[in-house]
């Protein structure tokens, strides 16, 4: 539904259900489920998969970011990367700026965005609600 919001309509979500702060411990796993998505995917070259920023300083967003870059690496395919927390709340040191982009939103754009983050349990500022964390594949 959320990307629905957001104007995508074409978009696979794979949820693994890993508990926050256990994903760190089971980044092999997770690797594992992301090959497995890529591999049967009938043109892993053309998959995106959006995952948190590896450097973002948070364990589990860390090893989910590590596992996606492995696995798009492996299969070829596009990784798009996200910061889990605001851009000027998350303390980013060591960041690639010559990489990194930051594009304003129209006020439309904004309120499909604050539609979506709600659409996903997830509070305005992306922290979950109850303790759930999304991580997504292409």
């Amino acid at each position: 539904m959320s990307y629905l919001r957001l104007g995508a309509r074409q978009v696979r979500r794979y949820e693994l259900a890993l508990r926050s702060n256990t994903i760190a411990d089971a980044e092999a796993d997770v690797v594992a489920a992301l090959s497995e998505i890529l591999g049967f995917d009938a043109d892993p070259c053309a998959a995106w998969v959006l995952a948190p920023w590896q450097h973002d300083g948070h364990a589990d967003h860390d090893a989910v970011g590590r596992a996606a870059a492995v696995v798009c690496h492996a299969y070829r395919a596009r990784l798009v990367e996200y910061l889990v927390t605001s851009w000027s709340s998350a303390g980013l040191h060591g960041i690639p700026w010559g990489r990194a982009q930051q594009w304003p939103l129209t006020s439309q754009l904004h309120l499909r965005k604050l539609h979506a983050i709600s659409t996903l349990g997830l509070r305005v500022d992306g922290s979950p609600v109850g303790g759930r964390e999304i991580f997504l594949a292409p």
